[in-house]
C-alpha cells in the first residue's frame, strides 16, 4: 500500500504533499513525510540538534512527521519549489515572514499579495 501512495504522491505537486497530506490521512502524512525528507537532503537542510526545538518545529504530528515541519519552514511558500533565500518583512527591523526564492521574488501576482497583505 505505501507503494501505492508514493506512487499516487508523485503525479501530485508539492503543495499538496507539505501542506494537504495531513488533513487526508495520517498513512498519507507519513508517506510525503519519506519524501519530503529526501528533498530537504537534497537542499543540504538538517533536523534541529536539541530535542526541545526538534519536538516545538513539529507542531500536530509531534516527531512523525518532523521533515514535514522542517521543509515547510524553509522552501519558498509560493511556489514550494524552491529554497527560500530572502526574507520578507513588514519592516526592515521585523523579523522575517517568510522566505522567498529568487524567482518568486521577482512575479508580479507574489510582490500584489505581498501589497495587499
Amino acid at each position: 500500500r505505501d507503494a501505492l501512495f508514493e506512487h499516487i504522491l508523485s503525479f501530485l505537486p508539492r503543495g499538496v504533499t507539505a501542506y494537504a497530506a495531513c488533513a487526508v490521512d495520517c498513512r498519507w502524512a507519513r508517506t510525503c513525510d519519506d519524501a519530503l525528507r529526501l528533498l530537504c537532503e537534497k537542499h543540504a537542510w538538517k533536523q534541529p540538534r536539541s530535542r526541545r526545538l526538534a519536538a516545538a518545529s513539529a507542531t500536530g504530528g509531534g516527531d512523525a512527521l518532523r521533515w514535514r515541519a522542517l521543509y515547510v519552514s524553509r522552501a519558498c511558500p509560493a511556489c514550494l519549489d524552491a529554497p527560500g533565500d530572502f526574507a520578507a518583512r513588514r519592516s526592515k527591523h521585523e523579523a522575517p515572514l517568510y522566505l522567498l526564492c529568487g524567482a518568486c521574488c521577482r512575479r508580479e501576482s507574489v510582490i500584489d499579495k505581498m501589497r495587499a497583505a
